[in-house]
């Protein structure tokens, strides 16, 4: 049974959403829709989508086609930014502890740290040239100085001994 549909056979515009979906993936617009979508999309997103492809040369396209393809690059996105920011955050936060930063906000908190002493730091390293650093290991890091502070009895050379040779070791 063929069916119509804009002058086209149903055989005629399955070849055609075949033919037409490559040219569209290998456009570069797949990637900048989803880069602008990279927190998701609501119905309303994906009804302007398909409407701007309806008015495009790459239509007719199969609709879940495009959204297989955009889930995956959306995916594919979310994971490359959240290894990116990974690496960043390793990175900033040996670049933190390497500038003695740590010890001198342990020390000035020699008697201990609550809830909103972390958060004004963590305000501040937000807009510093750290940012961003995994706060786990921002709290673990100062734990350790604390620790390595209370057995050394100050910040002086103990501790300075023991973050030049961890510094050393993580190079």
């Amino acid at each position: 049974m063929l069916f119509r549909y804009g002058g086209l056979s149903s055989n005629d515009l399955v070849s055609a959403r075949y033919y037409k979906f490559e040219p569209w993936k290998s456009s570069g617009e797949p990637e900048s829709w989803a880069a602008v979508h990279l927190n998701g999309w609501n119905h309303q997103d994906w009804l302007d989508l398909l409407a701007s492809l309806r008015r495009s040369r790459y239509w007719p396209l199969d609709e879940s086609a495009i959204g297989e393809h955009l889930e995956t690059l959306r995916a594919r996105m979310v994971k490359e930014k959240h290894d990116c920011h990974g690496a960043d955050s390793r990175r900033n936060l040996s670049r933190w502890q390497s500038s003695r930063e740590p010890e001198t906000w342990v020390r000035a908190h020699s008697n201990g740290w609550n809830h909103q002493d972390w958060l004004d730091l963590l305000a501040s390293l937000r807009t510093s040239q750290y940012w961003p650093i995994e706060e786990a290991a921002i709290g673990q890091h100062l734990e350790e100085l604390r620790a390595k502070m209370e057995i050394g009895g100050s910040c002086g050379t103990t501790l300075h001994k023991w973050h030049t040779a961890s510094v050393r070791a993580a190079e």
